[in-house]
C-alpha cells in the first residue's frame, strides 16, 4: 500500500516549481527521493487544503512538466517548506498542525535568533561556539562595543540580511560608523546620537546585539560555511552538506541575497588549511552542528531541517553564527555541489517514511478499528445518554484486542485513540469524520445508531468492513431515514448489530432477505459502579443521602430518564396518589431532564411540573445529574419505575437498577420484556389503564417487602448473568473478528 507525503509549497512559488525553475524546490527531486522510500510525494500550498473534509488538491509529478490534478485526502505526515506572513494563512497553518493524526515537520520554521542563543547557551560545550549576545538596548549596545570593538544588531525574527546593522568605531570611541548589507552606512558623531539610533533600532520589533566574529577571508570578502542538518530514516540528525559563502567585497554578510555567492568548500579550503586539516575541520562542524540540533528539537518539537551558519575565525576557533528553520538549499545548488543538493530532498523523504512508520494506522500491533459516534452528545465520563454510555463501557475491553480509533465531536478517553471533529451540523459532522476515516484507513468501521451514515462511509472506503449497531428505531423511521434509504444501509453494512430482540424482529419484518445479517447484542452495566444495596459501603452512603433528602422514613419510588411523553413519567404521578391511599409514607424521586445534559422548559416539562406542585409534597425533581453520580440515587430508593409508553428497545436505566439490587416495575413494551422477567426480577404491567396498573405494582411489592427482596436478588443474579460489560464487549470482538477473518480470506 503506498502512502502519500505532502510537501507544502508556498503558492506565490508554486508556478516556478511546477515548471521546474525554483532555485529553492525541486517537485522532481521530492518525487525521485519519495518513490525510493516507497512513498507517493504530493505538492500543494495552503490554499489547496480542505479543513471540511481534510482533502487537498494535489499536484501529482508524471514527468517533467506532467502534472495529474487530484483531490485526494490530506496526507498524514508533511514536509513544511511555507512560513506565512498573513493573518489568514498563519490560522490555515495552524489549524494544520493541530490535526489530529497529522505530522507537519518543520512547522515551526521561524527560528527566533534569541531563543535559539538561549537554547544553546545552556550546553557547557556548545556556548564556547556561541557569539556572546543580549537583548537590544542602548546600555547593552555600548557596553558590547566598549568590549568587542564592534557589535552586530539584528532582529531576531528575520533573515536574507534584513534589518541587519554592524557599528564600528571611527576614531577615538568617538565617532560610530553604522553599516547594513545593503551598502548604506551612516555616521554618528555623539554617544546621544548613538543611543538615539540604537533606541530606533528597538523600536522595530525585538532585536538582539552580538559579538561580532573575526571571519577567515578571501582578500577582503568574508567566509562562512552554510551546513544542512537533517534528520534521516532513522529519526537521527545528519549532516547532509556544508558549502562555504563568501560574502562581497568589505561586506558585513554572506547571504546570497546581499551579494554573496555559494562555492564548494575544497575551492575556499585553503584559508583554513592552515588552521585544520579538512577531514578534522569537518569532523568538528558535524559534533557542533549535530550537538546544536539535538538541543534545539528538545524546545522546539517537530523540528528536521536547519541550515546552520558557521564561521571559522582566523584562530580556527568555530562559531555557530545563526541557525535557519527553514534552509532554502539554494546555496548547494549555486556551488554546484549537486550531490548534496540532492541529499537535501533526500532526507526530508527518508524522514517523512519513518514518521509514517511511527503512526499507530501505518504498522498497528492490533486490528484497527474506527468508532464512529453519532457526534450528538459528548463521550465523556459524565456525558451523554445511552449509546454514549455504551461506547464509554465497551472501549477498555475492546482495546484489549483491537486498536480503535474514537470519532466525535467532544470525546474524553484513555482507552482509544482519540478523534475530535468541530463541525456542528450532523453533515458537516459526518464530511469532516469521513474525512479522518479516509486518513486513517481502519480495517473496521463501526457506526453508532446512524444507519444514514452508512452509504457515505461506504462510498468513501469501499474496502473497510462496516458494521451499524442500532439502539432504537428513531434514526431507522420517518422523519430521519425513509424505508429505501434504510434498505440501501442495511445492504451496505456488513453486520447490523441490535440491543434486542425486538430490535432485530422489527428489521426482520421490513427486510426478510437480510435477516442474516443482523446480530442481538444487549446493553450492558458496569457492576462495580452499580454495586448491590446490601453493601456496607452502600448501605452508609443509602442512609446519608436519603437523611439529607428528607426521607429516612419513606418508601422510596425512583424514575430515571428523560423527560419526554413517551418515557411515560405523568402516569407514574397519576399513579402516586392512589399508591399513597396505602402508603401515605412515599415519595418520589425523579432524575432527569427534558434533553441529555441539560434542561431546556419544554411543554412537556411544564406540564410534569404542573403536576408535581399539585401533589404538593415529598416528590424531589433533580433535573440533571452527572452519570458519575446516578447509581447514588439508585441505591437510595427502593422501587424503579420505568412507565414507559413508546416501543423502548431496551431502556438501559432497568438493567442498572436491577444491578443496584432494586425491585422493578415497568410496561411491556419493547426491548423490556427481554431484560425483566415478569414476577422473577421485576413485575411487568400492560399500557392500558397505566396509571393504575402501575399503583397496584408498588402497593403489592409495599406490601409485601419477602417479595420485594426475592426480586432484588433475582435482578441482580440475571444482571450478573447476562448484562455485564465485559460479555457485551465480547461479543464486539467475536462480530469485529469475525469480519476481519473474513477480510484476510478473502484477500488470501
Amino acid at each position: 500500500m503506498t502512502y502519500d507525503v505532502g510537501i507544502l509549497v508556498n503558492r506565490y512559488i508554486f508556478r516556478q516549481c511546477l515548471l521546474g525553475k525554483s532555485p529553492y524546490e525541486s517537485f522532481a527531486l521530492y518525487d525521485r527521493f519519495a518513490r525510493r522510500e516507497g512513498l507517493r510525494a504530493v505538492f500543494f500550498s495552503l490554499e489547496d487544503i480542505a479543513f471540511d473534509d481534510l482533502s487537498v488538491r494535489a499536484h501529482i509529478w508524471k514527468g517533467p512538466g506532467n502534472y495529474q490534478i487530484r483531490r485526494i485526502p490530506l496526507p498524514t505526515v508533511i514536509h513544511n517548506r511555507v512560513r506565512p506572513t498573513s493573518r489568514e494563512a498563519q490560522g490555515r497553518l495552524f489549524r494544520l498542525r493541530t490535526l489530529p493524526f497529522t505530522q507537519l515537520f518543520n512547522a515551526n520554521n521561524r527560528m527566533n535568533k534569541w531563543f535559539m542563543y538561549d537554547c544553546l547557551k545552556h550546553d557547557s560545550e556548545l556556548v564556547q561556539h556561541l557569539p556572546e549576545t543580549a537583548r537590544l538596548t542602548p546600555e547593552t549596545a555600548i557596553s558590547f562595543l566598549k568590549k568587542h570593538g564592534s557589535v552586530y544588531i539584528k532582529p531576531t525574527n528575520k533573515s536574507l540580511g534584513i534589518g541587519l546593522v554592524r557599528l564600528d568605531p571611527l576614531r577615538d570611541e568617538e565617532i560610530w560608523v553604522a553599516s547594513t548589507p545593503y551598502r548604506f552606512r551612516r555616521t554618528l558623531y555623539s554617544i546621544p546620537e548613538l543611543k538615539a539610533f540604537i533606541s530606533r533600532l528597538g523600536r522595530k520589533g525585538e532585536t538582539i546585539v552580538q559579538q561580532p566574529v573575526s571571519l577567515s577571508r578571501i582578500g577582503e570578502r568574508p567566509i562562512d560555511l552554510r551546513v544542512a542538518v537533517q534528520r534521516d530514516r532513522q529519526g537521527k540528525w545528519q549532516v547532509s552538506g556544508i558549502v562555504a559563502r563568501v560574502g562581497p567585497e568589505h561586506g558585513i554578510a554572506t547571504n546570497v541575497a546581499v551579494g554573496g555567492r555559494a562555492v564548494p568548500l575544497k575551492s575556499v579550503y585553503s584559508q583554513f588549511e592552515g588552521l585544520c586539516p579538512l577531514p578534522r575541520l569537518k569532523e568538528q562542524i558535524e559534533r557542533i552542528v549535530l550537538q546544536a540540533a539535538e538541543r534545539l528539537s528538545e524546545k522546539i518539537p517537530g523540528m528536521a531541517d536547519l541550515g546552520f551558519d558557521v564561521g571559522v575565525d582566523q584562530k580556527g576557533h568555530l562559531w555557530i553564527i545563526e541557525v535557519n528553520g527553514r534552509d532554502l538549499r539554494i546555496t548547494f545548488r549555486q556551488a554546484q555541489e549537486w550531490g548534496q543538493w540532492h541529499e537535501t530532498f533526500a532526507k526530508p523523504m527518508e524522514y517523512a517514511g519513518w514518521l509514517l512508520r511511527q503512526q499507530p494506522h501505518i504498522q498497528p500491533p492490533k486490528p484497527t478499528v474506527a468508532w464512529l459516534t453519532p457526534g450528538s452528545l459528548p463521550v465523556t465520563p459524565d456525558g451523554g445518554g445511552s449509546v454514549e454510555t455504551c461506547v464509554r463501557e465497551i472501549l477498555p475491553h475492546l482495546a484489549e484486542t483491537h486498536q480503535v480509533y474514537l470519532i466525535g465531536k467532544n470525546i474524553q478517553t484513555e482507552h482509544a485513540l482519540c478523534v475530535p471533529c468541530r463541525a456542528d451540523h450532523s453533515q458537516c459532522y459526518l464530511k469532516e469524520a469521513i474525512g479522518h476515516l479516509r486518513r486513517l484507513r481502519p480495517q473496521l468501521i463501526h457506526i453508532d445508531n446512524r444507519p444514514a451514515y452508512v452509504r457515505q462511509v461506504r462510498s468513501a472506503c469501499p474496502d473497510a468492513r462496516i458494521t451499524l449497531y442500532l439502539h432504537s428505531e428513531t434514526y431507522a423511521t420517518p422523519p430521519m431515514m425513509d424505508k429505501n434509504s434504510l434498505r440501501k444501509s442495511i445492504r451496505l453494512a456488513d453486520r447490523v448489530m441490535t440491543n434486542s430482540r425486538f430490535m432485530a424482529q422489527w428489521l426482520y419484518r421490513l427486510f426478510p432477505r437480510m435477516a442474516d445479517k443482523v446480530t442481538v447484542v444487549p446493553l450492558g452495566v458496569n457492576l462495580e459502579r452499580f454495586p448491590p444495596i446490601g453493601d456496607p459501603d452502600v448501605l452508609r452512603q443509602r442512609i446519608e443521602l436519603r437523611k439529607t433528602m428528607g426521607l429516612e422514613e419513606k418508601k422510596v419510588i425512583l424514575y430515571v430518564g428523560r423527560v419526554i411523553e413517551q418515557k411515560g413519567l405523568a402516569f407514574l404521578l397519576r399513579a402516586l396518589p392512589i399508591i399513597r391511599q396505602k402508603h401515605p409514607d412515599t415519595a418520589l424521586v425523579i432524575v432527569g431532564s427534558s434533553r441529555y445534559g441539560r434542561h431546556v422548559e419544554t411543554p412537556y416539562a411544564k406540564e410534569i411540573q404542573e403536576q408535581i406542585r399539585s401533589l404538593k409534597e415529598d416528590v424531589h425533581w433533580i433535573p440533571h445529574v452527572p452519570h458519575t453520580e446516578v447509581p447514588r440515587y439508585y441505591q437510595m430508593a427502593d422501587v424503579l419505575v420505568t412507565p414507559s409508553i413508546g416501543p423502548e428497545a431496551f431502556c438501559l436505566v432497568n438493567v442498572e437498577g436491577m444491578a443496584t439490587g432494586l425491585p422493578v416495575v415497568s410496561v411491556k413494551t419493547g426491548g423490556i420484556s427481554e431484560v425483566v422477567e415478569d414476577g422473577v426480577s421485576g413485575i411487568l404491567v400492560t399500557k392500558n389503564y397505566l396509571a393504575k396498573r402501575l399503583a397496584r405494582a408498588c402497593i403489592d411489592l409495599f406490601d409485601h417487602p419477602h417479595k420485594m427482596e426475592q426480586l432484588s436478588q433475582a435482578a441482580r443474579k440475571r444482571v450478573e448473568d447476562h448484562y455485564r460489560w465485559e460479555l457485551v464487549a465480547e461479543r464486539f470482538q467475536t462480530v469485529f473478528q469475525q469480519l476481519m477473518q473474513t477480510t484476510i480470506d478473502a484477500t488470501g
